[in-house]
């Protein structure tokens, strides 16, 4: 309640009451006493209205309110009058009634009408800032003397029609690439070898490795784990050289290759697939990642510097934490959607990271962090940003990329791609 509107049913109150009706006077009071419990002058006048009312019980507790708690010396004279009239001693002419001044409004009355203010203070700066804008946009209108008429008829036809012949020059386009993919010859590398004809050499069924694709290998020590191989055509014709080798982990497992069969076998790398590490798994991953490793090695000739790693999300994680266990078998690193912040621990200096995200995707933050905070420390980093969001799988052509550009880079580094001796 403002102030105003206190003043006046203050106001009424006296009148009523030296009208005569003090009942009425007495709710005007009530709804007052709300807002003004502190309030000598109002508690005296609800007194008096009491008295009048014959309500002596409630008058008292009136006075002695103000005398003990407000402080109130008037608190007596409400008193004094109970007694009077109480002993049938006639009151006092109504128009001496003593109400005193409006009642002062409290602090909490204070902050309403403040809030009040900054309310219509905000909603007059919101509509002159609307106005201006309006205007500004009239005058830029009137200014580049754009016109708002509809567009003739004839114009329209004609965007329609070209937008037709654009949907019929794509949709023929579109038949033309199915065509020339469907007549075109395979160029998939890698014949998929079954187990029967993988000439076991080892314990435990594992392969003696010829070029080629191998399919749910089991694992040494727990055959309930299993990987996929990748073996490239010049792992049979140079039997002394040592190979690149790639892991990949994704977080739903079984991963296949993820399109690096044709680059693998065209620049000589082998290739391991983690078909039971997952995040459904993820505590058991390290161990998924050791079986893989005891089975592999050291039978089949991978170079003990030259590993690298795909994943995404929380295949990516257990990549980087394999990477932080075997820190001297590992080259570079591609992190897909890398769900892990800046807290991480570090790869030696040396090894190389490439970075892939989605514009949307929810990692994006940390991850361009983590990628500043590598290159402030002097790693070698690559990144790279395609249309999508987490869950969108990044483009061959990005992935052969950086995977060629981690191989290049190691292979150059080193001279030549054979063990030191």
């Amino acid at each position: 309640m403002d102030r105003a509107r206190a003043q006046i049913l203050f106001k009424e109150a006296d009148e009523l009451f030296r009208a005569g009706n003090a009942a009425a006077a007495l709710n005007r009071l009530e709804t007052l006493k709300a807002e003004f419990s502190c309030d000598k002058n109002l508690w005296y006048a609800r007194g008096r209205c009491l008295i009048a009312l014959g309500r002596f019980a409630e008058a008292r507790d009136v006075a002695e309110h103000m005398i003990n708690d407000l402080g109130v010396p008037r608190g007596k004279r409400l008193l004094e009058r109970i007694a009077d009239a109480e002993n049938g001693v006639a009151p006092q002419p109504l128009s001496e009634m003593d109400l005193g001044p409006p009642p002062v409004p409290t602090g909490a009355m204070v902050r309403r009408e403040r809030s009040a203010r900054l309310r219509l203070a905000a909603l007059a700066v919101i509509g002159f800032a609307v106005l201006a804008s309006a205007a500004f946009y009239v005058q830029s209108v009137n200014r580049s003397n754009v016109s708002l008429a509809p567009l003739p008829d004839d114009e329209i036809r004609r965007l329609r029609a070209n937008r037709a012949i654009d949907r019929e020059r794509r949709a023929a386009e579109e038949r033309a690439a199915l065509l020339a993919r469907a007549k075109a010859p395979t160029t998939e590398p890698g014949r998929v070898i079954p187990p029967e004809e993988w000439s076991v050499a080892a314990i435990d069924g594992v392969p003696d490795w010829k070029p080629g694709v191998y399919r749910d290998v089991p694992c040494k020590s727990n055959a309930a784990y299993t990987i996929d191989v990748f073996v490239p055509m010049a792992y049979q014709e140079r039997t002394e050289e040592f190979f690149p080798g790639l892991l990949i982990s994704m977080p739903e497992g079984r991963p296949g290759f993820q399109g690096f069969k044709k680059y693998a076998e065209q620049n000589d790398i082998i290739i391991v697939s983690l078909n039971h590490s997952s995040n459904k798994t993820f505590a058991y991953n390290e161990y998924a990642q050791e079986l893989a490793f005891n089975t592999i090695l050291p039978g089949l000739r991978v170079h003990p510097e030259l590993g690298f790693t795909y994943g995404a999300s929380g295949g990516a994680r257990s990549n980087w934490d394999c990477m932080c266990r075997h820190p001297q078998n590992f080259a570079g690193l591609i992190q897909v959607v890398f769900p892990r912040g800046s807290e991480c621990k570090r790869p030696p200096q040396g090894v190389r990271v490439a970075f892939l995200y989605g514009d949307r995707d929810f990692n994006r933050k940390g991850t361009e962090k983590l990628c500043g905070e590598l290159w402030n420390e002097g790693y070698e980093v690559q990144v790279r940003m395609y249309s999508g969001d987490h869950y969108s799988n990044p483009p061959e052509n990005l992935r052969v990329e950086l995977l060629d550009w981690l191989v290049g880079s190691a292979r150059r580094e080193r001279g030549l791609p054979h063990p030191p001796p």
